[in-house]
């Protein structure tokens, strides 16, 4: 094999990869532009992603949350049994901003806007990737809301969603940032109510037992848990 056969492959790499990039960052511009803090609903957004979805076989699951918003999860897949990317269209509030939320403005390389790394970007990123992959990989892109807050959007899909069953990822990548390092799992909680009883009494009698004291043991194996689980 000669240098010119050795420099095509990555040449062709290098173009499709800059082929990529000018679809992501229009997509991801586009997203950022729309206002989908988790108070608001999500459908436009739905509805771009919707878009750019042609090839794939989609399921959205319309939802109304606690106050009454319209909101909607988004399930694409192209084959069985493959790997499913995922993320979540909503955002946090805008709290803090000096600049327009929704500018989507791309300066210096860099996307600006509420939701333009947690997670519209990486949103707009599995999508791209997703195309791109050849026709005969499996794929599937679950597409959340509420993440923010209640989880809603994620709870719908695992018990109603027919298309994901019959996909049956074998793996789920999230695409939220975690400093381009992966991460293997999610940090999750339980919440559980601990209750001591104890003894009231004078404190000149001597006979109370102060509650907190029985306390102590769980609190210290509660932090052993907490050291060996972080």
């Amino acid at each position: 094999m000669g240098a010119a056969d050795l420099a095509r492959p990555g040449a062709a790499m290098q173009r499709e990869g800059m082929e990529h990039l000018g679809y992501l960052a229009p997509l991801a511009r586009d997203l950022v532009r729309i206002d989908s803090r988790s108070s608001r609903s999500n459908l436009a957004v739905a509805e771009r992603l919707m878009a750019e979805l042609s090839g794939f076989e989609v399921e959205r699951l319309d939802y109304t949350d606690v106050a009454g918003v319209p909101k909607c999860v988004l399930v694409a897949a192209r084959g069985a049994g493959g790997l499913a990317l995922s993320g979540h269209m909503d955002t946090v509030p805008d709290t803090g901003w000096t600049d327009d939320p929704w500018s989507g403005r791309i300066e210096g390389g860099t996307l600006h806007g509420l939701g333009s790394t947690d997670m519209k970007g990486p949103v707009a990123a599995i999508i791209a990737a997703a195309r791109a992959l050849p026709a005969h990989v499996p794929v599937a892109l679950l597409l959340t809301t509420d993440e923010e807050t209640t989880k809603a959007g994620a709870r719908l899909i695992a018990d109603r969603s027919a298309l994901a069953r019959r996909f049956a990822p074998r793996g789920i990548l999230v695409a939220e940032p975690t400093g381009m390092a992966p991460v293997r799992g999610h940090r999750g909680n339980v919440e559980f109510r601990a209750v001591a009883t104890g003894v009231q009494a004078h404190s000149s009698t001597g006979q109370g037992r102060n509650a907190n004291w029985d306390l102590l043991p769980f609190l210290t194996e509660m932090r052993a848990l907490h050291d060996r689980l972080r």
